[in-house]
């Protein structure tokens, strides 16, 4: 049996719509415990983001849960956790549907042009200076 967390919101109500913090067309709706103890009551499949706690790999997934492990025969252990870092109580059951992949996009690399002496930030030409006064300074 594998083990997965999700974040949890539990600032706001209603669940705002917005994107996961994984890009890609599909749109994460995050939800707040009442949303997820409403799914968890119904068994309503849905898109989310999950996390391996074993190694912190996020991916978004169709999933099904419910708060009872028993409730769903041959689910995995979901873990709720809430943006304080505090786990909920006791592990729920979450059924992965399907994974869901993010479209691979084409990387296009901008032109490159050389930097100009004065366009170039940082400290190397007077750290030298420096340097070299320290090293003179030691000399006499």
């Amino acid at each position: 049996m594998a083990v997965y967390e999700l974040f949890v919101d539990t600032e706001t109500s209603g669940g705002a719509m917005g994107r996961g913090s994984i890009g890609g067309s599909h749109e994460i709706k995050h939800l707040n415990v009442e949303e997820l103890e409403q799914k968890a009551e119904t068994h309503d499949e849905f898109l989310t983001e999950l996390r391996d706690p074993s190694t912190l790999e996020s991916f978004k997934a169709r999933v099904r849960i419910a708060s009872n492990p028993d409730a769903l025969p041959g689910a995995d252990e979901l873990w709720l956790i809430r943006t304080s870092g505090r786990f909920i109580e006791a592990p729920w059951a979450v059924k992965i549907i399907e994974k869901v992949e993010d479209e691979e996009e084409d990387v296009v690399a901008l032109p490159r042009r050389r930097l100009s002496l004065a366009e170039r930030k940082g400290t190397i030409l007077s750290d030298l200076l420096k340097q070299r006064e320290d090293q003179m300074k030691g000399k006499k």
